[in-house]
C-alpha cells in the first residue's frame, strides 16, 4: 500500500501543482478584492454662506416673484450666487482649505428646499492642489441631515462619483447666515483607469465572476491524484475564460470651437441677469451676471467653418476676487453629423484665465447615454467686431 501511495503521488505530482493553481486563480478571480471603501476619499470642512454684514459672500441676484408662506421672507425662484469660504473648523477665522463656487435657488412651493449647484475649489497649497469637486443636488433646508450628489470633479477627482452629508452647524434666523458642515465622500473608481497616450485613451477595467462552481470542496483534495492531465487543462481553460481580466474600452475625443458671441447683430450669448456687485478684478463684469447661451460649434476656429453642433446652457460669474464662472452646458452635436444629434452634458469652474481649464463631463444622451469624463477648455481668441470669444475644446467621453 504504501509503495502504491508512493508511486501515485510521484506520478500525478505535476496534477496537484496544476490543480492547485487552477484552483487559486478560480478563488482570486471570483472574489472581487477592492471595495468602494479603499477608494473613497473623506473630505470634511464647514462652509460659511454669509448673506448680510459688509463682507457677503452670498447674493441674492433674482428674487422670485412668489412669496413662500411656509418660509417668511424667501420666494419662490430666489437665486442666490455664491463664493463662501471653506474652513478646517467651524469659525471663519480657522485655517481656509477652499471656496464654495456656484448657486443655490429656491424650488418648492411647500417647504423650504433648494437646488444646489456648487464647485468645492480646494485650496491649491493644500493637499488636493486646487483640485474640484462639482456637486449637485437638493437640500431641504428643515432636515438634520441632507445627501447631496457628487457629479464630477478635476485634478485628483476627475471623474468623481461620490455623495455629500450636508448638516447645518450653526444659523442666523434674522440675516440668513449659516455655517455648514459637510462630509464629502469621494470616488474615482481605482477599477477604472485612463490612460493617455497622445491623442489616444484607453479605459481600462476589471471585471469580475462571482461563478460559484469555480470553488471547490475541500473533498475534492481526495482525488487530486485520479485526475487525469487533460481534465486539468480543461479545468485551467474554463478558469480563463470565465474570467474577464481586463478590457479596454476607447474614450471618444471630440475636438471643435465654440463661438461665444455677446455683441453685433446677432448675439448667442445673452445676460438675462446683471449682478448687483461689480467685480474689480474684472473689468465690466459683476458677481452673480448670469448668460444664457445657445453658442455655435464648428470644425474650425472660423465661424465659417463646418457647424458640428450647438452649445446651449449658461454661465455665471461667482468669485470676487477672480475672473471665474460656474458652467452648465449641453453639446447638442449635429443630427447629420456622426452622433446624429446626440448630447453630452458638462458642469464645472471655468478659470477663464487660466490657460487650460478642466470641466466634467456628467451626461449625455444618445450616443453618449450615462457618459463620464472631462473637458479641456482654451480661449484660442477674440473677436473685438462682436465682443466674441472662441474656445477650442477636447472632450473625453467614455459611456463604460
Amino acid at each position: 500500500m504504501a509503495s502504491l501511495c508512493s508511486f501515485v503521488c510521484r506520478h500525478h505530482h505535476h496534477h496537484l501543482l496544476l490543480f492547485l493553481f487552477a484552483a487559486a486563480v478560480a478563488v482570486a478571480f471570483t472574489t472581487k478584492v477592492v471595495t468602494a471603501d479603499d477608494n473613497m476619499t473623506h473630505l470634511h470642512f464647514y462652509v460659511h454662506d454669509i448673506l448680510g454684514g459688509s463682507n457677503p459672500t452670498a447674493i441674492e441676484i433674482v428674487k422670485g416673484p412668489v412669496a413662500l408662506s411656509s418660509v417668511p421672507g424667501v420666494n419662490f425662484g430666489n437665486l442666490i450666487a455664491i463664493d463662501d469660504a471653506l474652513t478646517e473648523g467651524p469659525e471663519l477665522s480657522s485655517k481656509p482649505v477652499g471656496r464654495a463656487q456656484g448657486f443655490y435657488m429656491s424650488t418648492a412651493f411647500q417647504e423650504a428646499s433648494l437646488l444646489v449647484s456648487v464647485n468645492f475649489v480646494l485650496a491649491a497649497d493644500g493637499p488636493y492642489n486646487g483640485s474640484v469637486v462639482s456637486v449637485q443636488g437638493r437640500d431641504p433646508i428643515a432636515a438634520p441631515v441632507r445627501e447631496l450628489s457628487v457629479v464630477g470633479g478635476t485634478g485628483q477627482f476627475r471623474m468623481a462619483r461620490g455623495y455629500v452629508l450636508w448638516k447645518t452647524y450653526d444659523g442666523n434666523a434674522t440675516n440668513g447666515d449659516g455655517v455648514l458642515e459637510l462630509d464629502v465622500y469621494v470616488t474615482t473608481d481605482s477599477e477604472r483607469r485612463m490612460l493617455s497616450t497622445g491623442n489616444t485613451i484607453l479605459e481600462l477595467d476589471a471585471y469580475f465572476t462571482t461563478n460559484s462552481s469555480l470553488l471547490f470542496p475541500t473533498i475534492w483534495l481526495l482525488y487530486i491524484p485520479f485526475l487525469c492531465y487533460h481534465h486539468f487543462l480543461l479545468l485551467a481553460v474554463a478558469v480563463l475564460f470565465t474570467t474577464n481580466v481586463v478590457v479596454a474600452h476607447d474614450t471618444t475625443h471630440l475636438n471643435f470651437y465654440m463661438h461665444d458671441i455677446l455683441g453685433g447683430p446677432n448675439p448667442t450669448a445673452v445676460a438675462i441677469v446683471k449682478g448687483p456687485v461689480a467685480l474689480p478684478s474684472v473689468s465690466g463684469a459683476n458677481f452673480g451676471d448670469l448668460i444664457a447661451i445657445d453658442d455655435a460649434l464648428t470644425e474650425g476656429p472660423e465661424l465659417s467653418s463646418r457647424p458640428v453642433g450647438r452649445a446651449q446652457g449658461f454661465y455665471m460669474s461667482i468669485a470676487f476676487q477672480e475672473g471665474s464662472l460656474v458652467m452648465s452646458v449641453n453639446f447638442v452635436l449635429a443630427h447629420d453629423g456622426p452622433y446624429n444629434g446626440s448630447v453630452v452634458s458638462v458642469q464645472g469652474r471655468d478659470p477663464f484665465a487660466a490657460p487650460v481649464r478642466e470641466l466634467s463631463v456628467v451626461g449625455g444622451t444618445g450616443h453618449f447615454r450615462m457618459a463620464r469624463g472631462y473637458v479641456l477648455w482654451k480661449t484660442y481668441g477674440f473677436n473685438t467686431a462682436n465682443s466674441g470669444a472662441i474656445l477650442e475644446l477636447d472632450v473625453y467621453v467614455t459611456t463604460k
